[in-house]
This record gives C-alpha cells, sequence and structure tokens, in this order.
C-alpha cells in the first residue's frame, strides 16, 4: 500500500541521516559545500601534525635489504635512529620534506572523500538503496569515497614521493617542476605509477575503516552514554580503526611506493639511498620483493612508523572533520 511503502522510504531516509549524523556528530547533515570545507580543513590540520611520520614510513619502505639479513646493513634501523639521522644529514626541516605536495593531497583528498560520501549517502537515501546495517552502509560508501578521492589526487601522492626521498642531490626544485619532468620523461602516466595496487585496495581499506569506526562509536555510545567528550571519542574511534584497517592493506601500500619511485631510482642513489630495483609491473614487483626481501614480513616495513600514523591521522581526521562540521552547523555560512 502507498502508506506501508511511505513508512518504508522514511525508515531509509531516517537510516540514512542518522548515519551521516553519527559519523558527523552534528545535529543535521551537512550541505555539499560544508562538507568540502570541512574536509579540507580537516585534511590540512592532520597534514600538518603528522608529516615526519609520513616522511618515516616512506624512507624506510624504500629500503631493499632482506627483513632476515643484519640489521646493520639497513640505514635507517628504528624510529629514532631514523629520526636521528635524518636530522644531522638533512636537517629538522627533512621531516616536512614534500610537506607542500603532501597538504595539497591531503585537502583534495579530505575534501573529495568527505564530498563524494556526502553525495553518495544522500543517493542511496533517496533511491531506498539504503541496507539497516549503518556499519555496511558505511563500508559502501566510504568505499566508494575513497576511490574517486584517491584517483582524483594520485598525482600529488606521487611527486609527494619523488619529494620525500630526495636526498641532498635534488632533481625536482618545486610541484610544478616535479610535474613537468614526470610528464615529460614518463609521460602523463607516471602521475598515476602504482595506482593499480593502490586502486585495489582502496575500497576495503577505506571502506573498512569507515566501517569500523562507525561500530567502534556506536559501542563507544553504549558503554558511555553520558560522555559529552565527541571531539575525543571521534578521535580515539577513528585512531583504531585506521591501525585496524592499515595492518590488513600495508602491503599494497607498500607496493605502491615502490612502483612510485620507478624511473627515479637513479636519483635515490645519488642521494644516498640504495638502489630500488626495477619493476616490470605489480605481479612482478610483489615476487621480487617476497623473494629477495625476505617473504611477507618485506612488505611490513615501516610497519611501526605506518600504524603511528594510521592511529594519529585517522583519529585525527574524524575529530577534526566533526570540530570544522560542528562550527560550519553553528556559523551556517554555507546553509544557503
Amino acid at each position: 500500500s502507498k502508506l506501508s511503502y511511505y513508512n518504508e522510504y522514511k525508515s531509509y531516509l531516517s537510516l540514512g541521516k542518522r548515519c551521516l549524523m553519527t559519523l558527523l556528530g552534528t545535529s543535521r547533515v551537512l550541505n555539499q559545500r560544508e562538507a568540502l570545507v570541512s574536509g579540507g580543513l580537516s585534511g590540512f590540520t592532520t597534514r600538518a601534525l603528522i608529516s615526519p611520520l609520513d616522511v618515516l614510513k616512506i624512507r624506510f619502505q624504500m629500503q631493499v635489504q632482506n627483513v632476515h639479513s643484519s640489521k646493520g646493513e639497513m640505514k635507517y634501523r628504528g624510529i629514532s635512529t631514523a629520526l636521528r639521522l635524518i636530522v644531522r644529514e638533512e636537517g629538522v626541516r627533512a621531516l616536512w620534506k614534500g610537506h607542500v605536495p603532501s597538504q595539497l593531497l591531503s585537502i583534495s583528498y579530505a575534501s573529495v572523500q568527505f564530498l563524494t560520501f556526502e553525495v553518495v549517502s544522500s543517493w542511496m537515501t533517496s533511491s531506498q538503496r539504503l541496507v539497516t546495517d549503518p556499519a555496511y552502509v558505511s563500508f559502501l560508501c566510504g568505499g566508494i569515497a575513497g576511490t574517486i578521492a584517491t584517483f582524483t589526487t594520485m598525482p600529488f601522492d606521487t611527486i609527494r614521493t619523488r619529494v620525500v626521498m630526495q636526498g641532498q642531490v635534488k632533481q625536482y626544485r618545486n610541484i610544478v617542476h616535479a610535474m613537468t619532468r614526470i610528464c615529460v620523461d614518463e609521460g602523463v602516466r607516471g602521475l598515476w605509477r602504482g595506482s593499480l595496487p593502490n586502486l585495489i585496495q582502496t575500497f576495503p581499506h577505506t571502506g573498512t575503516r569507515f566501517a569500523v569506526y562507525t561500530a567502534l562509536l556506536s559501542l563507544y555510545r553504549k558503554i558511555l552514554p553520558d560522555n559529552t567528550s565527541i571531539v575525543w571519542s571521534k578521535f580515539m574511534c577513528g585512531g583504531f580503526s585506521g591501525v585496524f584497517a592499515k595492518t590488513i592493506f600495508l602491503p599494497f601500500d607498500f607496493t605502491k611506493k615502490r612502483l612510485q619511485v620507478q624511473g627515479f631510482t637513479q636519483t635515490l642513489v645519488d642521494g644516498g639511498f640504495n638502489k630500488v630495483p626495477e619493476y616490470r609491473g605489480v605481479v612482478h614487483c610483489v615476487m621480487s620483493v617476497y623473494q629477495d626481501e625476505g617473504g611477507l614480513r618485506a612488505f611490513y616495513k615501516g610497519a611501526t612508523p605506518s600504524l603511528v600514523k594510521a592511529f594519529l591521522s585517522t583519529g585525527l581526521t574524524f575529530a577534526m572533520y566533526n570540530l570544522y562540521s560542528y562550527l560550519i552547523c553553528q556559523s551556517e555560512v554555507f546553509s544557503s
């Protein structure tokens, strides 16, 4: 009947709004401009705080030595050693090396991700395609949003990786020069190096992060219903969801980084780093690393800074997004 159809539609609509407001911690759903601005601001804030961990992670992932060999063969043997070595050889500023492309990546990625999440959630709600489990809804919408954001911002990720791996010998003077040189030397496709393993893992990775976050936040509210620290709860739930997802999908990120420096390996040698082998593609990269660098463990090089970064970056992203969303909702700047 028309009445039952209408009631079913209202339940779908209510579920969609509950999912969005659970993620945002706001009294209403953000419009597209608000989601875009909140996402960009959260990305900017998070990147400024966790950039050194990202530099460490990439440096560890570029070490080609076998993980079962003597640690003395590796340039970076731990977080504290790596920090001291980078500061001594390249200065404190090196911990923020590639910060400009990193900020462009973070701002654009967070903006596109949260905007797409809002658009997809609204579309699923209006089309009555939602299921009854908020975590599953978050998985689907988060996966789609993450995939679109990743593909859109991949050039910034490639440039960021190249700049971070420059030692004292500089091949790229700035972002524009890096983008120009990559396009001239490797073609436009060079900006999307490593995109296949990245896109393969993005949907389940981002979807898992959103789904676990939603489930943890729901559990947190059941255990501590009177806790009013919304930002803190989102930080903790976001942090643990980031660690959970990163632990599963870190090998894909490792493979992506190795492929992103293809065509750049001589500069790594000139800068004092080990030469990264030339790979013919994703399969060849995976097989070579597995055989030459110590099996599955090799894909978890840099796991410690990666997981610490995952906790802080995911927690801060959700917490800052919630904070900026709340402030924007209160100010009603973009409500018209």
